[in-house]
């Protein structure tokens, strides 16, 4: 079921009030660092790790470099679903538990540049989630990969995610 934009914007704002109060207390808890435009709050080796995934995607994509910059506001280290981050365009991660990213820096490069293009259309051209706008950012998800050189077990979800929508 298609909700009208109107309707989708209006509870998107909703959603935002809430998040940002998540976010505010999750601040708190660690010191500002800046790459570019983006702040990233952590500890000290997710802050390094998250530093290194921008690096390699600022050298190896820079046009998914420029989108990231662009429409990602902030990542911080927290246990909140990462979905409650989108309204406010944060990147909620869960870190592992000697607080470095769960995966590798390049890998969670290439899914910065989804939520990048996720974003752009949704806060951009006031575009939400259809089908064809997920395979296009799904798709763009997988060029990243390509380019910063992922493991390849990391492209079987995403394949996989664009196959079921076209199906």
């Amino acid at each position: 079921m298609q909700i009208p934009s109107s309707l989708a914007r209006l509870l998107n704002k909703g959603a935002a009030v809430i998040a940002e109060d998540q976010y505010e207390r999750e601040c708190a808890k660690f010191p500002e660092s800046r790459v570019g435009a983006i702040s990233v709050r952590g500890p000290a080796p997710f802050v390094t790790d998250v530093t290194e995934a921008l690096a390699q995607l600022e050298h190896g994509y820079p046009y998914g470099y420029s989108l990231v910059q662009r429409y990602v506001r902030g990542i911080i280290a927290t246990d909140i679903r990462r979905r409650n981050g989108e309204p406010i365009r944060v990147v909620f991660v869960g870190s592992t538990p000697e607080g470095r990213l769960p995966v590798p820096p390049n890998r969670f490069a290439a899914n910065l540049v989804r939520y990048a293009v996720v974003w752009r259309k949704q806060f951009g051209f006031g575009l939400f989630r259809s089908r064809k706008s997920q395979i296009q950012s799904i798709s763009r998800e997988l060029h990243a990969m390509r380019l910063l050189e992922c493991d390849q077990r990391y492209f079987h979800r995403p394949t996989n995610l664009v196959l079921n929508l076209e199906g």
